[in-house]
């Protein structure tokens, strides 16, 4: 039984889900063409399927990671943006809008080059770990 039929058709789903993150780019390039590291960070973790489940994931790999338990969300996220090959100086509303394919590309990347951790039964690549983490300092 699909479920989703008898609420809302699959492109009014895309048509949402589109038109909320042209809002949270323009937002985020509104106030000052992305220098609020914060939206940048909530614009990152917003697309995680699991929100619960990454935070989860993210305690445990911030608690047997000193450096990133050391890390304020700040820093998670110019590391992320660095890891994308992003000046967090810099983001426009271009870089903003493809945030999302560059993380799917780097985890996918990840992944090529064996750039895996374990976590509590998950194989995840270091980009989502570091999503996780940032999910989890962020909320």
């Amino acid at each position: 039984m699909n479920i989703m039929s008898t609420c809302c058709s699959r492109r009014d789903i895309l048509k949402l889900t589109a038109s909320t993150s042209l809002i949270t780019v323009l937002s985020v390039f509104a106030s000052g063409c992305g220098r609020s590291l914060d939206s940048v960070a909530r614009q990152m973790t917003g697309n995680l399927n699991h929100p619960e489940k990454a935070r989860e994931i993210g305690i445990i790999y911030i608690n047997k990671t000193p450096e990133v338990q050391q890390q304020t969300a700040e820093q998670l996220t110019e590391n992320l943006l660095s890891s994308l090959n992003i000046n967090s100086e810099n983001i426009t509303g271009n870089t903003l809008a493809s945030l999302d394919d560059l993380l799917r590309k780097q985890i996918r990347q990840d992944f090529i080059n064996e750039n895996v951790v374990i976590v509590n039964g998950w194989m995840l690549s270091r980009t989502e770990l570091m999503l996780c983490a940032l999910a989890t300092k962020i909320s």
